[in-house]
């Protein structure tokens, strides 16, 4: 069994036999979206690669976690180690599984370049935006919807066509 998340502050290690086993991709296709994304792993961390297609009404690529309630309302941070090109990438975090609901995302702001150098990110978990069926409602992810997370994941962000990839190495709650 893969544990989802260990030690304090919170880690998901990335790589085989160190985590991510359970995730998996999740592109446009589940709404006839023709968006190709898929996901690897190397020995110390993920790769999620592919490329956005606009047709069928298409435009996004994704990796999740397995669905698995936790607890992160006592950290402040999401920091994440990665390098990518070709899109800009969101963290998301969901608290229910119908599609209609509300879910929190917020941007990894890497920072521009083909150098694919590693960047280590701190987001702050109070300002992930709240979004409804893809629109911005104004709200942002709170104490107590925290404590309710029941799957994260990495999306594309900018409905770009070009190829892209993002690799991460770990994620940390602190």
């Amino acid at each position: 069994m893969v544990v989802f998340m260990t030690g304090k502050p919170a880690t998901l290690d990335f790589g085989i036999d160190k985590g991510g086993e359970e995730w998996y991709a999740l592109n446009d296709t589940v709404m006839g979206g023709l968006s190709d994304g898929e996901l690897r792993l190397t020995d110390d961390s993920i790769i999620f690669s592919g490329k956005v297609s606009l047709e069928n009404n298409g435009g996004f690529a994704s990796i999740r976690s397995p669905w698995k309630a936790i607890d992160i309302s006592q950290y402040e941070n999401l920091e994440i180690r990665c390098r990518g090109y070709g899109q800009s990438f969101t963290v998301t975090f969901e608290n229910d599984q119908r599609w209609f609901m509300p879910y929190y995302k917020k941007v990894i702001p890497l920072k521009a370049g083909k150098e694919k150098k590693w960047q280590t990110i701190k987001l702050p978990l109070r300002e992930f935006d709240e979004y409804r069926i893809g629109s911005l409602t104004g709200e942002l992810l709170t104490d107590e919807l925290l404590q309710y997370i029941i799957r994260m994941g990495i999306m594309t962000a900018d409905k770009g066509t070009e190829p892209f990839q993002l690799e991460i190495d770990y994620i940390k709650f602190e």
